[in-house]
């Protein structure tokens, strides 16, 4: 929807899908980079969910690779790392969590609450919005229950660590036993929805400064700040910390490496060299 509202906006006022033509898709991808100024991983996944929109239409091969559309662009610039090259962490950023959560806690308690699940359990944002701490505690575990998850899908975190339980005892003292951490309403004092929620998240981040320009960190390193002491308490020093492929067998590594991406979320063990970097390039 957002394509074709965007085709629109260029004086393309196509009205059935089907007449989606090159040009058409050449005019977005021109306009992602050169107008909006969208990151080259941004274009790479839109340019994603349109190619699958039209192979389902029967129109395989309509959308091509991003370099087609900007010949004119160095294509090293259009290169999607997805390796992580260093570390980051809000720790590695040199930050000082205890100040951090002081000030963010005195911005908006709720917000602090949802930075500290992030950081002690790893989640997206979103699932720390839609959290419900008192109904998620699995007493050796916190729950993510489908539908919270990205792809719907359910997960077990295991708790491994006294700051951890620490961490969500914490939390469940300072939200309604029945409250997800999200706002349950808007400035306005209005029932608020997830969509409302997302951007109060992102709006008040940058209000206090947690993004690349500013602090050099985004809510994101929360994340992998847990994915790197997660691999920690497996015994694991992930590559982003000066860690080399041959800690242990290789089975043995498989296996612990496997528990810390189902612990993300993810199935897939190549996923988290965007949190830790790559143990192939250690």
């Amino acid at each position: 929807y957002t394509a074709f509202r965007r085709l629109h906006a260029l004086g393309m006022n196509i009205e059935n899908p089907v007449n989606l033509k090159p040009r058409h898709i050449e005019a977005l991808v021109r306009d992602w980079w050169y107008v909006q100024k969208k990151k080259p991983k941004t274009i790479q996944n839109d340019l994603s969910r349109l190619r699958r929109f039209t192979t389902m239409m029967g129109k395989a091969g309509l959308v091509r690779s991003v370099s087609e559309y900007l010949p004119d662009v160095n294509p090293e610039a259009l290169q999607v790392k997805n390796v992580a090259e260093k570390s980051k962490s809000w720790d590695a950023a040199g930050l000082d969590m205890v100040e951090i959560f002081r000030k963010v806690d005195e911005a908006d308690n709720r917000l602090g609450l949802m930075l500290r699940m992030e950081l002690a359990f790893g989640l997206r944002r979103e699932e720390a919005l839609k959290c419900k701490p008192h109904e998620q505690d699995g007493g050796t575990c916190l729950h993510i229950l489908a539908g919270q998850g990205k792809g719907g899908r359910p997960r077990m975190i295991l708790i491994k660590s006294q700051y951890q339980r620490e961490i969500l005892d914490y939390v469940k003292k300072h939200v309604p036993k029945t409250e997800s951490l999200g706002w349950p309403y808007t400035v306005r004092g209005k029932p608020a929805s997830l969509k409302q929620n997302l951007t109060r998240y992102r709006n008040m981040m940058q209000q206090l400064g947690f993004t690349k320009k500013d602090m050099g960190v985004t809510g994101h390193g929360l994340r992998a700040q847990f994915a790197e002491n997660n691999a920690l308490m497996h015994d694991i020093m992930p590559p982003s910390l000066g860690g080399e492929k041959n800690q242990k067998e290789k089975e043995d590594m498989q296996v612990q490496l496997g528990k810390l991406s189902e612990d993300m979320g993810h199935h897939r063990l190549c996923v988290m060299s965007s949190y830790y970097g790559s143990f192939k390039n250690s």
